[in-house]
C-alpha cells in the first residue's frame, strides 16, 4: 500500500459515486430535472384565452408579459425616446406568425392606451393575431 493513503479504504470504482448519490438522494440523483414554470410571486396572474401568463413591471422600464410554461414571453417598453415608435421585444421561442429562431427580436406595435390591464390584453390580442402586420425594428430601442 503507497505510504500516506488511509487504511482499510478500498479504491472507487465507477458505479460508487451513482450508488452513493441514488442512496442519498434517490431517484432525483438519475432523472433530468424538469424546466421549472415561471416564477408568479408578485406578478399578475390571469388566463388568455384559456392559457395561463403572468405579467409584471421590469425595472420601471418594461411591461414583460409570459406564458406559465415560459414558451411565450414580450416585452413591452414603457419609457421610450418620444420620436421612437412604440415596440415589443420578442424573447420566448414561441410567437404566431414568427418561424425565426433568432431572439431577441424587436417589432413595431400599436401604442396601447388606457389602464396597464388593457395594456396586457391590447398586447396579447396584437401578438396573436394573425392578420397583424409585423414591422421590424432595429432595436433595442433608446430608453428615455
Amino acid at each position: 500500500m503507497p505510504k500516506g493513503e488511509p487504511t482499510g479504504t478500498a479504491p472507487l470504482r465507477p458505479g460508487d459515486v451513482l450508488s452513493f448519490l441514488y442512496k442519498r438522494l434517490g431517484s432525483f440523483a438519475t432523472h433530468k430535472i424538469p424546466n421549472m414554470p415561471a416564477r408568479t410571486k408578485a406578478r399578475a396572474k390571469f388566463d388568455f384565452r384559456g392559457r395561463p401568463f403572468v405579467w409584471w413591471i421590469e425595472n420601471d422600464k418594461y411591461l414583460r408579459i409570459a406564458s406559465l410554461d415560459k414558451r411565450f414571453v414580450i416585452a413591452y417598453l414603457i419609457g421610450r425616446a418620444i420620436e421612437d415608435p412604440p415596440v415589443v421585444k420578442v424573447i420566448g421561442p414561441e410567437f404566431p406568425g414568427l418561424e425565426s429562431a433568432r431572439r431577441p427580436l424587436w417589432f413595431v406595435v400599436p401604442e396601447p392606451t388606457g389602464v396597464m390591464g388593457a395594456w396586457v390584453d391590447q398586447l396579447l390580442r396584437w401578438s396573436f393575431n394573425p392578420q397583424r402586420p409585423l414591422i421590424s425594428f432595429p432595436g433595442p430601442p433608446r430608453f428615455w
